[in-house]
């Protein structure tokens, strides 16, 4: 497979929060360490001494919370990177050079498609999702089922992907401006995620959007015919690198 790297938000965001997490901690620890140690010798000195060490103590708290905010949101965005880079290696070893794919192709004001695929079987919007757990679809919406260290089970909704991907498909069909098939999948990249739905689930018919585990992804593209030529395949490259890449 033949592959370019246009955009990597996941990745520029998982930095951006990282750093910001480590000037948080930066300071936490300043504060905490002059206040605590100005505490001490406010008992000695005066009232006004230790009224200077608590509201830097309080600063460096205020600070390692945001620390932790921070770095939760810098890890989410890592785990969304580390499943970019699960599809990525896989379809590489899968995939043949007559297939190209365009990775973090950038939405405006939308986001991104995390994977644009291009082969004789038609164009892909992919979406990459590294959640695991126990995995469901009900009226388009993404639920995941997970159990409390307790042992409490409870669902929670996690987005809406179908949407998401529906506009990645509309905004690549006015970008090619051809009559070829564009279909939609989400694929779930975590080994442990469990999935409550079938191996070829299709979330919707008009326009295609299905869901599937890493593993299945190769059957469902090879599953589908072959109904574009190496010149159409040339053409349509040709479109997204002349809009992308230049």
């Amino acid at each position: 497979m033949i592959f370019y790297e246009i955009t990597n938000p996941v990745k520029d965001q998982a930095d951006y929060y990282d750093s910001k997490a480590s000037k948080n901690k930066k300071k936490a620890l300043l504060f905490l360490g002059i206040g605590l140690s100005m505490l001490g010798i406010g008992f000695w000195y005066t009232t006004m001494v230790l009224y200077i060490s608590a509201f830097l103590i309080i600063l460096g708290i205020g600070e390692l919370m945001s620390y932790e905010l921070l770095k939760n949101k810098s890890l989410t965005y890592f785990y969304g990177y580390l499943g970019e880079n699960k599809l990525k290696d896989f379809l590489l070893k899968n995939l043949s050079n007559e297939y190209t794919a365009y990775f973090g192709v950038p939405i405006p004001k939308l986001g991104d498609i995390d994977c644009l695929l291009v082969g004789p079987n038609g164009i892909f919007v992919i979406e990459a999702k590294n959640y695991k757990g126990n995995l469901f679809f009900k009226k388009g919406h993404l639920y995941r089922t997970k159990i409390t260290n307790r042992g409490k089970r409870y669902t929670e909704v996690l987005y809406k992907p179908k949407t998401q991907v529906e506009k990645g498909i509309e905004f690549i069909k006015n970008i090619i401006k051809k009559q070829v098939p564009i279909r939609g999948i989400i694929v779930f990249t975590n080994k442990k995620a469990i999935a409550k739905f079938p191996k070829t689930f299709r979330l919707s018919k008009t326009p295609w959007i299905g869901a599937c585990k890493i593993d299945d992804l190769i059957k469902i593209i090879f599953e589908l015919p072959e109904n574009l030529s190496s010149e159409e395949l040339l053409e349509i490259n040709e479109t997204i690198k002349e809009k992308f890449l230049k």
